[in-house]
């Protein structure tokens, strides 16, 4: 394969919830460059919202633009509602297939089952976390079980903006289950994951009481064509 033509540059966004990304986007550049032969540069963000207004960005408009998003699966949806559904999930990885939000209890205690949360307190991560958030509270609707009057939540509105990236939120919601604040905590299951292989809390000292149906993560979104020659809108103000 021959080298692509390195004249048009592809700007990708990312949003930078920790240290690590730098490292890690300095890699995928460089395979980009080195292996793919792609123009790709890549810009950070403080927040998806942001990146995501980057995405559908026009020309003249006081923001960066770039072509393709990395986003968390709200971002998608985001960028798919404010472009009109002009938007396009171009690619994902294996690794973000198949994610789950689990709900722990203290093992032991009267925590055993979806139904002994009735009138007790849930804790949920940032109100933008798809996996300790907002995809909890929808799955438990589907179960028959209504936030306010079924069950209470405990909600840790940490690092808005990162959709959860950071963890400090489910981290949050494990420890006011074990300190007795919650009843039971919604976490992302590659937490639940770590909860148990790195042994963050006591060996047997939660349990999975249950789990969701499988969803997706993160994906490339690329921005709507029509955007690229100037003819669709960005987001309005109240969209921001």
């Amino acid at each position: 394969m021959g080298k692509t033509n390195m004249t048009k540059t592809i700007w990708l966004g990312a949003v930078a919830y920790n240290p690590k990304v730098v490292t890690i986007w300095e890699g995928m550049r460089r395979y980009f460059h080195d292996e793919a032969h792609l123009p790709v540069e890549v810009v950070l963000f403080q927040s998806y919202e942001a990146q995501v207004m980057a995405l559908l960005a026009q020309p003249g408009d006081v923001v960066p633009r770039i072509d393709i998003a990395w986003n968390t699966n709200l971002a998608y949806l985001q960028a798919d509602e404010w472009s009109g559904h002009a938007c396009r999930a171009v690619a994902m990885r294996d690794t973000d297939l198949g994610w789950m939000t689990k709900i722990v209890a203290v093992s032991g205690g009267p925590i055993s089952t979806l139904a002994d949360l009735k009138n007790r307190t849930l804790a949920l991560g940032s109100r933008d976390s798809g996996h300790a958030a907002i995809l909890p509270v929808h799955f438990l609707e589907q179960q028959g079980m209504r936030e306010g009057r079924d069950y209470r939540a405990l909600r840790f509105d940490s690092d808005v903006g990162k959709h959860g990236d950071t963890g400090t939120s489910e981290v949050e919601v494990v420890r006011a289950v074990l300190d007795g604040r919650a009843d039971a905590a919604a976490i992302g299951s590659p937490f639940w994951n770590t909860v148990r292989s790195e042994r963050l809390v006591p060996e047997g000292g939660l349990r999975e009481i249950w789990s969701s149906p499988a969803y997706n993560h993160f994906m490339f979104t690329a921005r709507p064509i029509s955007t690229q020659s100037g003819s669709a809108g960005s987001p309005t103000r109240s969209q921001r």
